[in-house]
């Protein structure tokens, strides 16, 4: 089994967890306390502090964001920890949902999303070909408008 299929896998058992019914509503991304921190020229080293990786379920009501890894960490998503570091979303809780083409460096680096709720998160869709669930997922729910949850479509693409 490939990497990429055992964390599907893992992914589905942690949305049965959630009784979320998993229907291409799940990708990866990545996370930072604000997206300039992605641009600024530190060392791999703290770049990879300050970066999360998320897993990023929507449902007609709720955006479920749970970390499952960082930059210095390998991606795992176990059964005990599927009740730790979660954020949600509730569709009532969330004032704007924006999704933006980002470039940083002045090059073409993917896709933006913010959530606006009690305060703001930035989501950073890196990888936006290939074949993988994650980038397929993505665009799946794109075109949904993210379970209609999204409020803002600013893409070009």
């Amino acid at each position: 089994m490939s990497e990429e299929d055992y964390l599907e896998e893992q992914i589905i058992s942690f949305l049965k967890f959630l009784k979320v019914e998993p229907q291409n509503n799940y990708f990866t991304c990545y996370s930072y306390a604000h997206p300039i921190l992605n641009s600024l020229p530190f060392d791999a080293l703290f770049q990879g502090i300050i970066t999360n990786i998320v897993l990023f379920v929507c449902t007609p009501n709720e955006v479920i964001v749970k970390k499952i890894g960082s930059g210095v960490s390998l991606v795992n998503l176990k059964e005990d920890s599927f009740g730790k570091k979660i954020i949600r979303f509730s569709k009532s809780d969330i004032k704007k949902f924006e999704m933006k083409n980002y470039s940083s460096l002045g090059m073409d680096s993917g896709y933006l999303l913010t959530i606006e709720a009690s305060k703001k998160y930035y989501y950073h869709v890196a990888k936006v070909t290939g074949n993988d669930f994650s980038t397929q997922n993505f665009f799946e729910m794109k075109r949904q408008n993210f379970c209609g949850l999204l409020t803002m479509d600013k893409t070009t693409r």
